[in-house]
């Protein structure tokens, strides 16, 4: 399966379990004809269609199906992305697709960090999943571009539920690693296994503050329950540290811990399916 999926081979098995995952592509001397990449990611493919310069060098989706078809492990990714994307109703969509479209063509895109602003955007539809399979109702999407306000409005048990996003991205080591990666460039770099202090303190405490008290403005009586929904990307040569990682952050927000507000991290990739589990948060695993 492993070797199917890097290299975009179909699998040819008698496994009922593997036929059923959905996650290699099948062999069949008959196969029925298969679902257009469109069909697939209907919702991307709207976001796609909302770029009016296609061919201007800061746009994002330029050459997508090609490198779809070519690269299965970025089609497994819009696969997640488009399975996020399924939680939202109409109305929510519609109000995240505007968010996400003012990023579609950008100048202050960075190298090394990619479309991280296009990203970071869709990451709401994570939270507004989570609120769903929480139990909420009514969740909305508050007042987009309003920095003041939270980003997700919702009910539970006839009680308020204000919901903050937040994404940690890689460091700022990693995206000039990849600007090297992406340049052709060939070279060896260390891997560090624990996180710096001042991403503890500096990115990681720092930003959970300034998440606690983005919905105080909206909420100044405190009656509403509040959440905060952080993606977190870690360095990704650091992939085989993630465990450890989070066990880390964990063990800061125990000595330091969030007032007013759950704290709830989400792996931003998770492409090993591990299981993290936290003293002083939620672990979303979607």
């Amino acid at each position: 399966m492993a070797t199917s999926r890097v290299h975009g081979l179909r699998v040819l098995t008698k496994d009922s379990a593997i036929a059923k995952s959905g996650l290699v592509r099948l062999w069949s001397a008959r196969a029925a004809p298969t679902e257009s990449l469109r069909e697939r990611l209907p919702r991307a493919f709207e976001l796609k269609d909302l770029v009016e310069t296609p061919a201007h060098p800061h746009a994002y989706f330029q050459g997508f199906e090609e490198s779809l078809a070519s690269r299965p492990l970025k089609l497994d990714a819009f696969l997640r992305l488009e399975g996020q994307l399924a939680y939202l109703d109409e109305q929510s969509w519609s109000d995240l697709k505007a968010r996400a479209a003012r990023h579609l063509v950008s100048t202050r895109r960075e190298e090394g960090r990619g479309w991280q602003q296009l990203f970071d955007a869709l990451n709401e539809a994570r939270a507004y999943g989570y609120l769903l399979r929480l139990g909420c109702t009514d969740i909305r999407f508050v007042a987009p571009g309003d920095t003041k306000k939270p980003d997700l409005e919702a009910q539970l048990d006839g009680r308020v539920i204000l919901c903050e996003v937040k994404t940690l991205n890689i460091s700022d080591e990693q995206a000039a690693i990849n600007k090297r990666g992406e340049r052709g460039e060939i070279f060896v770099t260390k891997v560090t296994p624990r996180l710096p202090d001042e991403f503890l303190a500096n990115k990681c405490a720092a930003t959970l503050e300034r998440a606690t008290q983005q919905p105080t403005r909206h909420d100044p009586a405190r009656g509403a329950r509040w959440i905060v929904y952080v993606v977190l990307t870690l360095d990704n040569l650091a992939v085989d540290y993630e465990i450890e990682q989070f066990r880390q952050i964990d063990d800061y927000l125990v000595a330091h811990p969030v007032a007013d507000a759950e704290v709830v991290f989400v792996p931003s990739k998770n492409v090993f399916e591990r299981i993290f589990t936290m003293r002083s948060a939620t672990v979303d695993r979607e």
